[in-house]
């Protein structure tokens, strides 16, 4: 799994994938759907399925700011098993009543906020160029120095 990756398996067993990405600008962290399971017929527009960044780049449509990186785990662990209930019954429940965080098993784990807050940036996913190499490097990582996947892991250690 990559940088800001987690699994989660919701109800029943179906394994989710997440990348936690922090946006400074908002003061907030986006929460990016990699993996999940396919609707089964279910609507899988924006609004049923409370997803934006559709078709590309869905990420889970939560109202506010979603300042804290535990409250983050736990809003991708709800919208995955209310996830499961649509796709079951067609039909989106509200959050639960009784929180209950997921435990984080990812590379994440055990760093605080800031530190991951720092690695995660939104910025740091602009300089990804779908495998290939950029002509020019960025600022810092020329040839012989660190490249930026390097510095963010020698951030979070």
């Amino acid at each position: 799994m990559g940088l800001g990756e987690i699994l989660y398996r919701a109800e029943g067993g179906v394994d989710f994938r997440f990348r936690f990405v922090w946006i400074s600008a908002s003061n907030t962290w986006r929460i990016y759907i990699l993996d999940g399971p396919s609707y089964n017929g279910r609507n899988a527009g924006a609004h049923e399925t409370h997803r934006l960044g559709l078709p590309n780049n869905p990420y889970i449509c939560w109202a506010g700011a979603i300042s804290d990186y535990d409250d983050a785990r736990y809003i991708a662990s709800i919208w995955a098993n209310a996830t499961m209930v649509y796709i079951r019954t067609g039909r989106f429940p509200a959050p639960p009543a009784q929180r209950t965080n997921p435990a984080d098993r990812s590379v994440l784990a055990g760093h605080s906020e800031n530190e991951l807050r720092a690695a995660l940036r939104e910025g740091a996913r602009r300089n990804r160029h779908n495998g290939t190499r950029p002509s020019t490097y960025p600022v810092g990582s020329g040839p012989g120095q660190p490249g930026p996947i390097r510095r963010l892991l020698e951030r979070i250690r």
